[in-house]
């Protein structure tokens, strides 16, 4: 089943013209056969001028921090039109599928870049182009195979003795990404199992809702709670999902 998520990601790049570039949806999940293989995309110029919008899928390669680098794919993809001009008010329909392997086990994350061009389409108004990108907009597309699901634990968590500050390591060892909603973790002293703090949404800004994809290990640095004496601890995490 296609799973459709609005606003994962949106990135506005601020410009002087007003123009209105709309993407949607943010987030799609594809079977990676079938006919669920496949989804509509949709871009809409709500502006009073044409618009040129580029398109393109990109890898979601994201490091500890969270930082992401994204490597082209568009051999894994078919992505027809990948640029369309917009006339105002237009709506335009784009055709997104799967072109990778059919059996893979365990779910595949990439993005889709929506990238509006303030491109001068009236000749008489100027000569040449300008190629500053105006708006961008980051989407989420995941390959997601059948009976999958999420296994997020934590795999390490101490007192930074440099930094003083709380680190928390965690992974997702399943075949399905896992987004941290209401998340609370607790913290356990190994050398008193009856010294403990659980740590709820306003403890945990910068963890709370982010996404842990597949095999992919993030590190959190947060403050060390004052309630726990600094040293060797044990953590868990409970989400909901």
């Amino acid at each position: 089943m296609i799973l459709l998520r609005f606003g994962l990601l949106f990135l506005m790049l601020l410009s002087s013209k007003a123009y209105c570039l709309k993407f949607s949806p943010m987030s799609v999940s594809l079977s990676p056969k079938g006919k669920n293989s496949s989804a509509l995309l949709h871009l809409e110029n709500d502006g009073k001028a044409q618009i040129a919008v580029s398109l393109m899928m990109t890898q979601r390669i994201m490091d500890k921090s969270g930082k992401e680098k994204h490597p082209d794919a568009s051999d894994l993809f078919l992505l027809f039109p990948d640029q369309v001009i917009l006339a105002p008010k237009e709506r335009r329909t784009v055709k997104l599928k799967w072109l990778g392997p059919a059996n893979i086990t365990h779910e595949q994350a990439y993005r889709i870049i929506a990238e509006q061009l303030p491109i001068e389409l009236d000749a008489k108004k100027k000569a040449g182009a300008n190629i500053k990108i105006l708006l961008k907009y980051i989407g989420a597309i995941y390959i997601t195979p059948d009976n999958t699901k999420s296994n997020v634990l934590v795999e390490d968590a101490f007192y930074g003795k440099k930094d003083k500050l709380l680190h928390i390591i965690v992974n997702n060892s399943g075949s399905k990404h896992q987004l941290l909603h209401s998340l609370k973790v607790k913290l356990t002293a190994k050398e008193s199992k009856t010294s403990s703090v659980t740590l709820t949404k306003k403890d945990l800004k910068g963890m709370d809702g982010e996404n842990i994809l597949v095999n992919t290990p993030r590190e959190f640095i947060l403050p060390w709670p004052k309630k726990l004496s600094p040293g060797k601890i044990d953590a868990t995490v409970h989400f909901d999902k």
